[in-house]
């Protein structure tokens, strides 16, 4: 299917460095996205981050945001659909920090440009449910961090995505570094 080889790099300081290599099967359909989910402390609900915003954005839906430093809550990056779905996402970020009340952080940095995903639901939540209401907040922080995400929509009610907002390469490289 895939094979992943990473390397994880702990400095003296706690710094934590990490490069994501992948071989992907040819055989396999494009992925929706390719990066790392993270379970935070719920507190950790403060967001600053460099990149496309102020609303979500993605590699095709980005126009109407303009790219520089942005700052909220973790709650304010849903997007209240009526059929939950993927969303909240900031595209072309080079720097994200998440900060609880009392001031702990952790920053995030990456040596190519990522987007994140920082949420009170999971992926699983959002794809069971059928209505916004029904959803039921994780005791998390879910932040997802991608190095590869591909843009929103399938042809299952219009066009096929354009070629240049998938991620279908066969080799895929993401590199980034964590600092509490």
């Amino acid at each position: 299917l895939m094979d992943i080889d990473t390397v994880w790099k702990i400095d003296a300081d706690g710094r934590i460095s990490v490069k994501m290599d992948v071989v992907k099967n040819p055989e396999l359909p494009e992925l929706p996205r390719f990066g790392l989910r993270l379970f935070l402390k719920k507190d950790m609900d403060q967001l600053e981050y460099y990149g496309v915003g102020p609303q979500e954005s993605y590699i095709h839906k980005c126009k109407a945001g303009s790219h520089g430093i942005y700052t909220g809550s973790v709650t304010d990056q849903h997007e209240d659909y009526i059929r939950p779905q993927e969303n909240g996402s900031h595209w072309n970020c080079s720097g994200l920090a998440l900060t609880t009340s009392d001031h702990r952080s952790l920053l995030i940095s990456g040596t190519q440009n990522f987007s994140f995903n920082a949420s009170r639901y999971t992926q699983e939540e959002l794809t069971t449910k059928a209505h916004s209401f029904e959803l039921e907040k994780s005791p998390y922080t879910v932040l997802c961090l991608d190095g590869y995400m591909s843009g929103c929509g399938s042809n299952s009610c219009g066009p096929a995505l354009a070629k240049k907002y998938r991620v279908d390469q066969d080799k895929l490289t993401f590199t980034f570094t964590l600092n509490f």
